[in-house]
């Protein structure tokens, strides 16, 4: 099956940059302010008058109409399949699915042991089998915008006629979107470190979660503010944070489940404070890091542009060669402090304030040469302050995993190697370099 196929979907139980740069990029934008349409000429209407089965054809269309109308955009209705879960498992099987997952096919063995050796992925397990069952367990719906067309999975054990409508409208967002912008394009764009894969999902996720929600409210005579938007999703965060916590591998659960809860409510936040142009207005101008969509709105201007880390190490140890860069950003950070796996002392709520205090990073992994299997990394990361700086230099410390970490105000370096006998020398020879365009943009600036 083509991976485009599971290019957008959305989440079963309730959980549902630019080149170079490494750290917060503000806002990027891609399109004008949608114009109302005539589908919203009259909107009671639109209204029907009780839940129905997505399966028919008369339902698909009222669903399709009012989602159109609440988007105010233009659109054809894309064909609906419905297909068992058998069936999916089966299209599952077929090419890796993670195409958006920021590496490489040819980089996974070693990227697999860096998430390893931060405890972010189970043992024994990798990346596209863990994405795989996450998907298995968990989509109800996807579109595809190679096929253009909107899969249902019918779970038998699901009789949620209302979240099923909700499920449909969200999926027409995604085809919309998709003739709007192209959702492959727009990825294409800005797609150059996970942190930005991260963060273009609760752009689109966030998008259609809300579009959905006012969509059921318009076919079922629920005005806006009787949906209590904001709370509904606020909600919806507190258990997408308990279920990334308690995940095997909490990288795939930050990455497969956050957007669905903090991207929404960013746009919720957006729509009490400034209506339906407000979102299309973020639509157009987004947040580039996940950090930004986690802080939500309301603290939009805490969150400026940063320069270059100061401090870079771009040298493994002895024998090793680099083998891939990224940034994971302040949603894996997440996952790192407040996973039950990696033993962090956090609380929920403070491994989700510590995490809001990110600013900028650089993860590189290296791999040794020739026949030798052995994996070494270094996360540098930068915080707000020095002293949160301290807090995880502590909280790293305390997980007991073998690690080195070596701070400079506030900007750290977290060494890692599955051969711990290079890690004294590799730590001893570790060089600070500073980087030349963070340099240069300081002098500019005392000028």
């Amino acid at each position: 099956m083509a991976a485009d196929r599971l290019a957008a979907r959305v989440v079963l139980t309730g959980l549902a940059s630019l080149t170079g740069l490494t750290g917060l990029t503000g806002l990027t934008g891609c399109s004008d302010r949608h114009e109302p349409t005539h589908y919203c000429d009259d909107e009671s209407s639109l209204a029907i008058g009780a839940d129905c089965p997505i399966g028919l054809e008369s339902c698909q269309t009222a669903v399709f109409d009012a989602t159109r109308c609440v988007r105010r955009s233009d659109g054809e209705s894309p064909p609906v399949r419905v297909i068992t879960e058998a069936q999916y498992d089966e299209e599952l099987e077929g090419p890796a699915q993670d195409a958006d997952a920021g590496v490489e096919d040819a980089r996974v063995d070693h990227w697999d042991e860096a998430l390893r050796l931060l405890r972010l992925l189970e043992p024994e397990t990798d990346r596209s089998e863990a994405f795989q069952e996450e998907s298995s367990s968990r989509v109800a719906a996807y579109y595809s915008g190679f096929y253009r067309d909107v899969t249902i999975i019918d779970r038998q054990d699901d009789g949620d006629a209302e979240g099923r409508m909700r499920t449909l409208a969200h999926e027409y967002v995604h085809a919309l979107q998709d003739t709007d912008f192209g959702l492959a394009e727009r990825r294409g764009r800005f797609s150059y470190d996970d942190d930005n894969i991260i963060a273009l999902s609760h752009l689109t996720e966030g998008e259609a979660t809300l579009r959905a929600e006012l969509t059921y409210g318009l076919l079922r005579s629920i005005p806006p503010e009787s949906l209590h938007l904001e709370d509904h999703f606020a909600r919806r965060v507190a258990g997408i944070k308990s279920y990334v916590a308690s995940h095997a591998s909490p990288y795939v659960a930050a990455k497969r489940s956050l957007h669905y809860g903090t991207g929404p409510l960013y746009f919720a936040q957006v729509f009490a404070a400034e209506g339906s142009d407000g979102v299309d207005d973020l639509m157009a101008w987004f947040p580039l890091t996940s950090v930004q969509w986690m802080a939500g709105y309301h603290a939009r201007e805490l969150y400026a542009a940063e320069q270059p880390l100061q401090c870079r190490s771009r040298e493994g140890p002895d024998g090793y060669s680099a083998y891939a860069t990224d940034v994971l950003g302040a949603a894996v950070l997440f996952a790192f402090l407040s996973s039950e796996r990696t033993g962090g002392r956090y609380e929920l709520a403070s491994a989700w304030d510590l995490a809001l205090a990110w600013r900028a990073e650089q993860y590189i992994v290296f791999a040794a040469d020739g026949d030798d299997d052995h994996t070494a990394l270094i996360w540098q990361l930068r915080f707000a302050t020095e002293d949160r700086a301290d807090e995880f230099g502590a909280a790293a410390d305390d997980m007991n995993a073998g690690w080195t970490i070596l701070q400079d105000g506030r900007e750290l370096r977290l060494f890692a190697a599955t051969d711990p006998d290079v890690m004294e020398t590799w730590i001893d020879e570790a060089r600070c370099e500073p980087d030349r365009a963070a340099d240069e943009a300081a002098a500019d600036a005392d000028d």
